[in-house]
């Protein structure tokens, strides 16, 4: 005969608490946390969308990046060979600023559609035509759920808010008369000079890594902070 005890049964309510993710997505928001007949869920597709439109435009930058570096440096060194032209660097450096300009705008489209998410499934409820950042960042309900925080992510003195600003620096200065579209600094032309440039692009492409590993941290604390919302009201 078997002595062996066997162990209690678990309730389904006890493995269901243990088995819980200590952190959710934004893809995992079970559907009872959206109120009806709202906008919530296509703006979380939409923030989604973003994210993932965020990537792609992420990975071009970086090897745009390299690729404008590499003829930077190359342009002015006569021991390499096959030098590229001064039209192929431009060119080069002209598909990285597409990239950037490209990542600025759809990180601003991005902290938009975050706003008007939290805005309908919260609900705040400003319509879609008034509901701005300004506006949730006063708001009592947005305090003291703790999206505050979130939302100051996108503030001019993190990597967010700069990267943001500097889309306006772009939209409004960029292709002025007084503004280079290559980014090459001013005065002479000498080996620092072409540091310099190689120095600019470095320091944007920087700035995006920063930005996207930002983004993700971002996107999943919005889906937490959500859920525990939800689920304490």
């Amino acid at each position: 005969m078997s002595t062996d005890i066997k162990p209690k049964n678990k309730t389904k309510k006890v493995i269901a608490k243990q088995e819980r993710p200590n952190h959710v997505h934004l893809w995992d928001i079970p559907n009872k946390y959206f109120p009806r007949k709202s906008k919530a869920k296509l703006y979380m597709r939409e923030v989604l969308d973003f994210m993932s439109a965020l990537g792609d435009t992420h990975i071009k930058l970086q090897h745009s990046a390299r690729i404008a570096i590499f003829d930077i440096k190359s342009v002015h060194q006569a021991s390499i060979h096959a030098n590229p032209s001064s039209r192929e660097v431009f060119k080069s450096v002209s598909d990285f600023v597409y990239h950037y300009e490209n990542y600025c705008f759809r990180l601003f489209a991005l902290r938009e559609k975050i706003v008007h998410f939290l805005n309908v499934a919260i609900p705040i409820g400003y319509t879609d035509k008034d509901v701005k950042i300004t506006h949730l960042l006063i708001n009592p309900i947005i305090k003291s759920s703790g999206f505050k925080s979130i939302l100051e992510k996108f503030n001019d003195n993190n990597v967010l808010g700069k990267i943001i600003t500097d889309r306006n620096a772009l939209t409004h200065k960029l292709y002025y008369e007084k503004n280079d579209k290559y980014l090459r600094p001013q005065g002479e032309v000498s080996k620092k000079w072409f540091r310099d440039w190689e120095v600019q692009i470095e320091s944007k492409a920087k700035e995006i890594n920063k930005a996207e590993s930002a983004v993700s941290k971002l996107c999943n604390e919005i889906a937490s902070k959500f859920v525990k919302y939800k689920e304490g009201s």
